[in-house]
């Protein structure tokens, strides 16, 4: 138990992108479970740790410290909205929300891209820029719920439910992204509809282009599966 840790611990440390790969996967497996019992701030939370966590992929320096920046004010505004009941402030919560996701994502993209040996670092970098553009769709399509209400349907759920409003949006940002389109939330909005047709092609042509390149393209023998 001991050896397996200290392996983790080593590769962690060696791969600059895996703790943030496991802290988005760790919020989708267990986010849900605790908006349904009314944990939202802590679901919330996870997210920004997820956030935070890419402090080290980004590489520290001032990228961090706007990270760090926007993950706390993200998590001050959902305290609020919790505590006041306010569609107001739940709004400036998904803004911070979501520019934290596009800022962490942003300069992971460009590494994954940026010329040199494919490792198994940038393969966990391609997943969570994958998983953060799943977690930004969903901020944005809550946002557009909260600003104009009725943009999506529901086929058995009400509208607005305190206790799931945001894991909804991030079930259907990830259904969405993967193209299965069960049809139980659909947007009814043209607004919203062009949301949903841009996150389907980004993620169409996302795990085509880039996820299928890297994949074939890596060597472990070569890379020796550090950054």
């Amino acid at each position: 138990m001991i050896d397996a840790a200290t392996s983790v611990v080593r590769h962690a440390r060696a791969n600059r992108c895996f703790l943030l790969m496991v802290a988005l996967i760790s919020t989708l497996a267990v986010g849900p479970w605790l908006e349904e019992v009314g944990a939202r701030a802590v679901l919330f939370a996870l997210a920004v740790g997820a956030f935070v966590s890419a402090v080290q992929a980004c590489g520290g320096g001032r990228r961090a410290a706007v990270l760090v920046v926007l993950a706390g004010a993200t998590l001050v505004l959902v305290l609020l909205t919790n505590a006041r009941s306010s569609p107001a402030w739940g709004a400036l919560a998904l803004v911070a929300f979501v520019l934290s996701g596009v800022f962490t994502l942003v300069p992971i993209f460009r590494y994954i891209v940026r010329a040199g040996a494919i490792t198994i670092d940038k393969i966990y970098a391609a997943i969570s820029v994958y998983l953060l553009a799943g977690f930004s769709w969903g901020g944005v399509y809550a946002l557009v719920e909260l600003l104009r209400p009725g943009s999506f349907q529901w086929t058995q759920t009400a509208v607005y439910d305190p206790k799931t409003f945001f894991a909804n949006f991030l079930y259907l940002s990830f259904v969405t992204l993967a193209s299965l389109g069960y049809g139980d939330i659909t947007p009814v909005t043209p607004e919203a509809r062009s949301l949903a047709l841009l996150e389907v092609m980004f993620g169409t042509f996302y795990v085509v282009v880039i996820i299928a390149r890297l994949v074939s393209g890596f060597d472990a023998s070569k890379t020796g599966g550090s950054a």
